[in-house]
Order: structure tokens, then C-alpha cells, then sequence
């Protein structure tokens, strides 16, 4: 049995899941430990706003644009702890990198995790990666192309 995606292109359900989720983690897996950091780390679909300096958001993204990463981790970890999805993203890529302490799959996802049940996109993406490498978590290719397809339906309904 085949499943059509168009007129004149036939693909099997397995071939189809190893396509998506080839398709994603070649730009996912750079979300979670290849070069790119940097650009990803402040990203959130969260706007910066005007803030005053004892914002602990705008403290803790000043930490990560002036690469002071074991600050950023420190101001992070209340933010994400009270919920808010953007640092618990930042965190979850500071812990994926090893960046201002110690590297920990684990905690990356956990943090990826509980950002992307509030909907954030990026982290839903990081998270399909964590699960189709086994990363900080047992290797489940459902799980990845589950929240690939969640968070593809969300980029593209922007």
C-alpha cells in the first residue's frame, strides 16, 4: 500500500517518515549542538521589548548576547522555572551546548520539552531532534516526526 502525496509522485508510509524527519533534522540537529548557536539562541517567538534593566528576561538575554553564558543560566532558570517558554528555550540550548556549565542532553530536553507544549515552534523542532538522534532521551522517530509535523503546521501558518 502507497500513499499519494501527488499526482505523480507514490511514497510508502515508512519512506515518507524517513523523508520528513531526514528533511528536518539536517537544520534541527544544529538547533541542539552543531555551529549556528549564537543565531538561535535568543530566538523565541517572543518579541524584545522595551524593558527596564532589572527585567530579568531582558537581564538574561543581555547575558546571551554578550556571551556571559553561566549568567544567562543563572537568570534563566527562575524565568523558565515561572514558565515562560523563551527562557526555558535558551536554557534548553545553553544545557545542549555546554555553555556556562556542564552539557546535558537531559536537561535540554527537559527544557525543550515544556517549551514546546506552550507552543513554541523552534523548540518543538529542537525536541523532534533530540528524539530522531536519542539525545538526553530514548530514540523515537514517531515522537520526532509528531512534533516536525507540529511545528512545520505552525512555521507555515505564518
Amino acid at each position: 500500500m502507497s500513499v499519494t502525496s501527488s499526482p505523480r509522485v507514490r511514497c510508502t508510509p515508512p519512506a515518507m517518515l524517513a523523508l520528513l524527519i531526514a528533511g528536518f533534522c539536517l537544520g534541527l540537529f544544529a538547533s541542539v549542538g552543531l555551529p549556528g548557536l549564537d543565531r538561535t539562541l535568543l530566538s523565541s517567538s517572543e518579541p524584545m521589548t522595551e524593558s527596564t534593566p532589572s527585567d530579568p528576561w531582558a537581564v538574561a538575554r543581555r547575558a546571551l548576547e554578550r556571551r556571559e553564558f553561566a549568567s544567562a543560566r543563572e537568570h534563566l532558570l527562575p524565568l523558565a522555572e515561572d514558565g515562560h517558554a523563551g527562557a526555558q528555550q535558551a536554557l534548553a540550548r545553553l544545557y545542549g551546548e555546554g555553555l556556562g556549565g556542564d552539557r546535558s542532553h537531559a536537561r535540554a530536553y527537559q527544557w525543550f520539552q515544556r517549551a514546546a507544549e506552550q507552543g513554541e515552534a523552534e523548540a518543538q523542532l529542537a525536541l523532534a531532534a533530540l528524539y530522531a538522534h536519542g539525545y538526553g532521551v530514548n530514540r523515537d522517530l514517531a515522537r520526532a516526526a509528531f512534533w516536525s509535523t507540529r511545528a512545520q503546521a505552525q512555521i507555515d501558518a505564518r
